[in-house]
């Protein structure tokens, strides 16, 4: 039912709502419905309206419009983009209203192309569903520049029929022609199935600005890229929560190809047939930061878990390989750069290293973890710094290239009084974490750790 708040109101039992502001009032909208006033001025969707959600309809809901409105699925081919319109056509402008889904599959002949101001919201990413039917086509679709500003997709299923038959389109694509980034397309909590590559398409004009909070594609669910962001596309302060994902072909889960990215990610959790998590091709404008990564596909992986390309600011926490083969844990390849790698815990099967440098550097990047974990390849320069023995490699590959002490006093259990004010140290722990240390003037000893930062 979390879907539903969007919707103004929560339904508590049958016969019963409980509106979520005690301080608005309410009156006959003439249509069977209520008109919201006061504190707010959205209308209130009653019984009868979540009711005919209930049995099957999709539901429109705007000021103006009531429980009357609602669209049977038996009766056209294209439910939710009728209701959709209904919305549009009450309103001075397109758009500013709520489209109830029933909880269950409803079928879609059409992409749709969402207003601005709407939502559209079900009763769960496994209890609503939209099939999309036409398996050239694309599911959702952002085209003109007045498209996708302030959505919200919640709580339902986007369904591509078959990814065996399919042969075009994606769930979500932005595909603005005009190149003008839509602001807040917001994503609550949703399920991806039976798309294929690839199943989020950020071609042109992508959103910034956006909550993304649980994108569940499945496993062996999808045919394709999970993700791919093209040339020029950066997702702009997007923070995404979490992402559940492995496709059925082999194939990277986040992919970026010249795109500079600048978003948040706070985990993603890699299972079935699944290649990479993230491969970022040639970037030097973005800032990618991932909280962490679960890798535990069913197959073996010819390359690394993470490859970085670019001297673009990229961030990893932390990297698990749970139980897979791979090449490394992270590769650093062509330009690579200002790159902050935390933890690297394998309890997989690593061929080479947890950290690959196969192609010159073009700036520092840095490791809180030992030398020992990078390998640098013959012909290639690397630049990297690893804080866990505070070590740096400047130079040609090999096994793996030479080390250059960074002169910092290292500690094995530093205090406020064995470190000077302004005094930059590492402190190394028995079970061979490492932090940065810091004292401030005020004579606070600060540690970064891979994961956190504290204070003493």
């Amino acid at each position: 039912m979390a879907g539903l708040a969007g919707c103004g109101q929560w339904l508590s039992n049958e016969g019963q709502t409980e509106t979520s502001r005690d301080t608005s009032t309410a009156t006959d909208d003439g249509n069977g419905g209520l008109q919201s006033s006061g504190a707010d001025s959205q209308q209130t969707p009653t019984d009868p309206t979540v009711k005919r959600a209930r049995n099957g309809f999709v539901v429109p809901i705007a000021p103006g419009l009531g429980p009357g409105d609602a669209v049977d699925p038996a009766e056209t081919a294209t439910p939710v983009a009728d209701a959709l319109a209904a919305i549009d056509a009450v309103g001075d402008r397109e758009g500013y209203g709520t489209v109830l889904l029933p909880p269950t599959e409803v079928e879609e002949a059409k992409p749709l192309v969402p207003s601005q101001f709407v939502e559209f919201v079900g009763w769960g990413a496994h209890t609503s569903e939209i099939t999309f039917t036409n398996l050239e086509r694309d599911g959702f679709r952002v085209t003109h520049l007045t498209d996708g500003k302030f959505v919200l997709l919640d709580a339902f299923t986007i369904s591509g029929g078959d990814a065996e038959r399919r042969t075009g389109g994606s769930a979500l694509h932005f595909a603005n022609d005009s190149g003008v980034h839509p602001k807040q397309f917001n994503i609550g909590n949703l399920a991806f199935r039976d798309w294929i590559d690839p199943v989020v398409h950020c071609e042109r004009g992508s959103p910034f600005g956006s909550s993304w909070g649980h994108l569940d594609f499945g496993y062996d669910a999808n045919h394709g890229r999970e993700f791919l962001v093209e040339r020029e596309q950066s997702l702009l302060g997007t923070q995404i929560g979490y992402i559940d994902a492995g496709n059925a072909t082999g194939d990277t889960v986040f992919y970026t190809d010249f795109g500079g990215v600048k978003a948040n990610i706070g985990f993603i959790n890699i299972g079935g047939s699944a290649g990479r998590a993230i491969r970022i091709k040639a970037s030097s404008n973005g800032h990618l930061h991932v909280g962490g990564i679960n890798f535990e596909p069913v197959r073996s992986v010819s390359g690394p878990i993470v490859s970085v390309q670019g001297d673009a600011s990229t961030r990893l926490d932390y990297v698990q390989n749970t139980n897979s083969e791979v090449e490394s844990m992270v590769q650093l390849e062509f330009n690579n750069g200002n790159t902050i790698i935390g933890l690297l815990r394998n309890n997989g099967t690593v061929r080479n290293a947890k950290i690959e440098v196969t192609k010159d550097a073009a700036g520092p990047s840095y490791y809180f973890g030992p030398s020992s974990d990078v390998a640098v390849s013959p012909n290639a320069t690397g630049d990297i710094w690893t804080f866990g023995d505070m070590q740096r490699y400047d130079g040609e590959g090999g096994s793996p290239g030479p080390a250059v002490d960074s002169g910092l006093t290292r500690y094995a259990d530093a205090t406020s009084t064995g470190l000077s004010g302004g005094e930059f140290a590492i402190e190394s722990g028995d079970d061979g974490s490492a932090a940065l240390l810091f004292k401030d003037e005020e004579g606070m000893v600060h540690r970064w750790y891979a994961d956190e930062t504290t204070g003493s």
